[in-house]
């Protein structure tokens, strides 16, 4: 998360680099499992006089969350791992194999046996763009974010196709503070894919978090054709605010209510907008009772903005 001083107040933003990564199967038959990087989002406060709170929902970007899985679910891992091992045992120079048996036992949450299978594909296989992306995206999980950078590189270098390596690239550069590299990747991507709504997305994120808000604006609005949902609504009034344009940026705030009546963070935004700019403690008063039942947090937070405005 970011802490910028601003001097018209507090915005709240749902600045998140999205980071829904699969872990790549050869085997139609195996499920693509998903490392669901998007619940880890990034939140940006734009901070003035006022005391700002720290992280929001994130944890550390690198901390990726497992699946949650049912007893079924289980056993049935289980016994695909039990029918992977017996077809490795015939065939323990296949890397598709290995591939899978990584992606079955990452699914299980078995820390350290991913690694080990991957390194076994890609041993046999120096050129598997998914193995180096499987375990690119293992690496990043556990913060080693040079050895996540190499692997993706590696990825990429093979299959320069691989869309997904592109992202995660991007999003690892992003936690570490390469903006400008970052930026330069999604924009690959989106030269190979003007619809990918990852790339899409992350690129008006991370102009903002670069303070590029004249491009945010225009990235954002894209974001808002391609992605269409709340936040990329959201992040567009941020840019707006960011460039003193207070009647854009409660627009787009309200039109993030219209598709998602519950987002904390346009509720934080149209009340502080509403305090300091408008002065309209009404209004923020209005907000605030709304984040009661939907996010007490904010609701706190807001509270001790409109008391300390001195409205």
């Amino acid at each position: 998360m970011l802490c910028k001083p601003f001097s018209f107040g507090m915005i709240e933003s749902n600045l998140e680099i999205s980071r829904h990564y699969e872990i790549s199967s050869k085997d139609k038959n195996s499920p693509i499992m998903k490392n669901k990087f998007s619940h880890h989002y990034f939140y940006l406060l734009f901070c003035c006089l006022f005391t700002i709170s720290q992280v929001t929902t994130a944890q550390p970007s690198n901390q990726a969350q497992k699946p949650i899985l049912t007893l079924n679910q289980k056993q049935e891992l289980k016994a695909k791992e039990a029918k992977l091992k017996s077809l490795l045992s015939q065939n323990p120079r296949v890397p598709e194999l290995h591939l899978n048996l990584g992606n079955n036992y990452w699914e299980q949450g078995r820390d350290g046996k991913p690694i080990r299978h991957y390194l076994a594909a890609i041993k046999l296989n120096p050129n598997y763009a998914e193995a180096y992306y499987n375990l690119a995206n293992i690496y990043f999980e556990q913060g080693e974010h040079e050895s996540a950078i190499q692997n993706y590189e590696k990825a990429i270098q093979v299959k320069p196709s691989l869309l997904q390596a592109w992202n995660g690239l991007a999003n690892a550069l992003i936690d570490e503070k390469k903006y400008s590299e970052a930026i330069e990747k999604y924009q690959k991507v989106i030269s190979m894919d003007s619809s990918n709504k990852d790339a899409v997305y992350n690129l008006c994120s991370v102009y903002i978090y670069s303070a590029l808000y004249n491009k945010a604006i225009s990235a954002c609005k894209n974001a808002t054709e391609i992605v269409r949902d709340a936040r990329s609504f959201n992040n567009l009034g941020n840019s707006y605010f960011r460039t003193n344009q207070f009647d854009l940026a409660l627009e787009n705030y309200k039109k993030a209510l219209t598709i998602d009546s519950e987002l904390p963070e346009a509720h934080f935004n149209i009340a502080a907008i509403s305090l300091v700019h408008n002065k309209n403690k009404t209004e923020a008063l209005s907000r605030q009772k709304i984040l009661e039942a939907i996010d007490p947090q904010k609701s706190h937070k807001l509270l001790a903005l409109i008391k300390a405005s001195g409205i």
